[in-house]
């Protein structure tokens, strides 16, 4: 079988003058306020090599779960250790062996393994006893793992822009300015952190501002009334979407996730979250939107295929599970 090759197309046109074309932007005012604030903070701190940000809802306990117990696990030479094995507390990130600055480089983090999963909510709304429940769950979830951030919109798919600026809002507010990388991804994406550290080390050499995901272009928007992704021409009056990479997993350095906060700031808000985030506000200060081949959007169950990959999406928390065991396994061969 032969393995995704990387590619990387630019398909925003970059300014003359990138600096410039930020410049101009950031001084323009506020018209987008996050006026929302944390009321769940989680205990990593924002010093590891790879921040791992997952939107998910309230309710996706299952999810989560699945994912502390698969991916997000640190990678060990010897740990055949089946996903139905209890997980300690924790983020997913492995025990630094030794102490690491601020000012160390991105390659050397890379290199070290080091990473951390978070997992970013909305607020649970209304009084009913399944909403009451289901915050007091959050706060046991909370306690237990330490690793949610719950800012206080309500949770709902229309907010999902609010989402991904919360996260962004999050890495502005608690994260070095450089050195570290930021990767957003869905509940229902199963990630292979080491391939996903392999692209970024490769991207990262450039001293410029990117996102590299699963490139979408000649995207027309949906007029389907029907469907989750429809938009009225009230809403946008073009056929056709700028380009950029899929919302199910992307990732950035440090400096352009807080650039792109900024921008989210100075860019009215639109509930497609990948279109809004990579398409207006990326494509405003010329950030690079890079395609690999490596980000897909399907699922991978058989054989080793997830392990040629960085992401597949629409996973159900059984089949995380499936996938993961199977690749753990030395016999398999992946």
């Amino acid at each position: 079988m032969t393995w995704p090759t990387p590619i990387r197309v630019r398909k925003i046109p970059k300014p003359i003058n990138v600096t410039e074309s930020i410049r101009k932007v950031l001084s323009q005012p506020v018209i987008n306020p996050f006026i929302y604030e944390f009321t769940s903070l989680p205990s990593t701190k924002c010093t590891e090599g790879i921040i791992i940000m997952v939107a998910s809802a309230p309710q996706n306990f299952d999810y989560r779960e699945a994912i502390r117990r698969t991916w997000a696990r640190p990678p060990s030479d010897n740990d055949t250790t089946k996903s139905t094995t209890p997980l300690s507390a924790g983020t997913g990130r492995p025990a630094a062996k030794t102490e690491q600055t601020r000012e160390d480089s991105l390659s050397k983090s890379l290199n070290e393994r080091r990473y951390a999963v978070l997992f970013f909510l909305g607020a649970v709304a209304g009084d009913s006893e399944a909403s009451t429940s289901l915050r007091e769950n959050l706060l046991l979830e909370s306690d237990r793992y330490g690793d949610l951030v719950i800012s206080d919109f309500t949770d709902t798919y229309g907010n999902l822009s609010l989402k991904t600026m919360s996260m962004l809002r999050w890495a502005d507010q608690f994260c070095p300015a450089k050195g570290l990388y930021l990767t957003k991804c869905d509940d229902d994406t199963y990630l292979n952190v080491p391939l996903l550290r392999e692209s970024l080390q490769d991207l990262g050499v450039s001293g410029f501002h990117f996102v590299v995901g699963h490139l979408l272009k000649d995207h027309n928007a949906n007029r389907h009334l029907e469907s989750k992704y429809f938009m009225s021409r009230a809403e946008y009056r073009d056929i056709q979407y700028p380009v950029v990479v899929s919302g199910s997993a992307y990732a950035m350095k440090i400096e352009t996730a807080k650039l792109l906060y900024k921008v989210s700031l100075r860019t009215k808000l639109f509930r497609l979250e990948d279109i809004y985030i990579i398409g207006f506000c990326a494509g405003k200060v010329g950030v690079d939107v890079v395609g690999d081949a490596r980000f897909s959007l399907d699922l991978h169950l058989f054989g080793c295929d997830q392990a040629k990959y960085i992401s597949g999406h629409e996973y159900s928390p059984a089949q995380m599970l499936q996938v993961y065991d199977y690749l753990q396994d030395p016999a398999n061969g992946c």
